[in-house]
């Protein structure tokens, strides 16, 4: 899976995009707020300054609707706090206003309405209404005119609302970041970190590990990179099998080719020496000149199949032939082998009356290298028995011996190539122990099975099936 670069690219912008509508949003709606706040305190300040200011002058008020002898005190009151005030009676009659009152109080019936609020007619002063009530009954309303420069608030109030807006926008961005950095920690970082030790261990040698991955793009670039890494580590493994098993091949060749090798030698020097006087022993060193290279032939015919077999160029000829005269001919040679090493020899069913679909000579290879082993590794007055029988779609084969057995902790590799077991390595049997091997190829390349079930000194049964309709 190759790293999709353009996603990742895309879904960093989608985050940075989120942390910025977020934090513009974040800073619109405190903003929004402040200033809504801000207007309120503002103007509730104003308010109570100027409720302050007013109120001896208010207070006078109410006495000069009670009594009009404290004109004159109010009066004295308003000039002394800079201030102008007119005071109209619940039937809209002015009945006090200050001297040069008439350029600012020019909408009576406006001024009428206002109660505990003001209105800034202009820059230069504030206009704020009270109602006068003297024992619970309204007697009018007072009306004040400040000049806006005697009512100071101080705006510098709202200067530690702007730095803790500012601290708090700073906490968020810290806090945004600090969780996208854990995302891409989390989703980036740590994966490539991962596969940056991974190709260090690679590059030393090491593969026997897994590399974890998730489901994101990095994710599908780690799984990529664990695929890469197992195939390459499965290859190793394969070469160094290979490099095994060619050590193997070698060293066992060298057993099994300088012993008949060494044998002709020897032969062959003492009939040219004149040992072999009579014609008996001159063919009695003859036949056993054969017998050797026949165990050679053997030897090079195993070596060619797997060469085959390794480079995957085991064919598969198949035709019909008839079954039962397939075996027949087959088990001619085998009798008179068998019965020259005194070795009882029988085939114990009868033999199927069908047409097969099989290479003849590759499945005649099995037969033969099985019984080549059974008459190897048999025991003294030995015996070897064939059964054959037709099964559904295919023909069950059992070749049983009375043998030396095969141990049990010989059993899981009895099939591998060059495996002989401690007791078959003994010189006397020789072989390359390529047999079994070649004959499990076989079998599983015509779509059959094969096992083998053994018992240590007591006897050994191998079964293998071949199928019938298998055109």
């Amino acid at each position: 899976m190759i790293l999709k670069s353009k996603n990742i690219k895309k879904n960093t912008l989608i985050i940075c995009f989120i942390i910025i509508v977020s934090i513009l949003l974040f800073n619109t709606l405190i903003l929004n707020n402040i200033k809504k706040e801000r207007e309120e305190i503002y103007s509730k300040s104003i308010i109570n300054n100027i409720r302050i200011k007013v109120k001896p002058s208010l207070d006078t008020a109410k006495n000069f609707i009670m009594d009009k002898s404290y004109k004159n005190k109010l009066t004295k009151e308003l000039k002394h706090d800079n201030l102008k005030m007119a005071i109209i009676s619940t039937d809209s009659t002015i009945i006090y206003k200050s001297q040069n009152l008439n350029d600012e109080i020019n909408s009576l019936d406006e001024s009428m309405y206002m109660d505990n609020s003001f209105l800034a007619s202009d820059k230069h002063f504030y206009k704020i209404a009270f109602p006068i009530v003297i024992s619970n009954n309204l007697k009018g309303t007072a009306i004040f005119y400040l000049n806006s420069k005697d009512v100071y608030v101080n705006r510098n109030l709202y200067l530690n609302r702007i730095i803790f807006l500012i601290i708090l926008e700073i906490i968020f961005l810290i806090f945004m970041i600090l969780v996208v950095y854990g995302l891409i920690k989390k989703k980036v970082l740590t994966p490539l970190n991962v596969l940056q030790k991974a190709a260090h261990r690679i590059n030393t040698g090491d593969f026997d590990f897994e590399i974890p991955h998730s489901e994101n793009e990095v994710g599908q670039f780690a799984a990529s990179f664990e695929l890469m890494r197992d195939e390459i580590y499965e290859n190793i493994k394969t070469r160094n099998r290979a490099e095994k098993s060619n050590k193997e091949l070698i060293a066992a060749i060298s057993h099994d080719i300088r012993t008949p090798v060494a044998t002709i030698s020897a032969y062959i020097e003492a009939i040219k020496s004149g040992v072999a006087k009579d014609e008996e022993r001159l063919n009695k060193y003859l036949n056993i000149i054969y017998s050797k290279s026949l165990e050679l032939k053997k030897l090079t015919e195993d070596l060619f199949i797997h060469s085959e077999i390794n480079a995957n160029k085991l064919i598969i000829n198949k035709k019909e032939i008839y079954f039962k005269d397939f075996i027949k001919k087959m088990l001619e040679p085998v009798y008179l082998e068998t019965n020259n090493l005194g070795i009882n020899f029988k085939l114990k069913t009868d033999i199927p009356d069908i047409i097969v679909n099989i290479d003849e000579r590759r499945i005649c290879e099995v037969f033969l290298n099985i019984i080549e082993n059974s008459k190897k590794y048999i025991k003294e007055n030995g015996k070897i028995e064939l059964y054959l029988k037709l099964k559904n779609d295919r023909i069950e084969v059992k070749i049983k011996d009375n043998g030396i057995g095969i141990k049990a902790e010989d059993m899981p590799y009895i099939f591998d190539k060059f495996y002989r077991g401690e007791k078959s390595r003994n010189k006397a049997y020789g072989g390359a122990g390529l047999g079994l091997s070649i004959c499990k190829n076989i079998i599983e390349a015509h779509g059959g099975e094969i096992h083998i079930d053994s018992l240590d000194e007591v006897e050994t049964t191998v079964s293998f099936t071949i199928p019938v309709d298998n055109f």
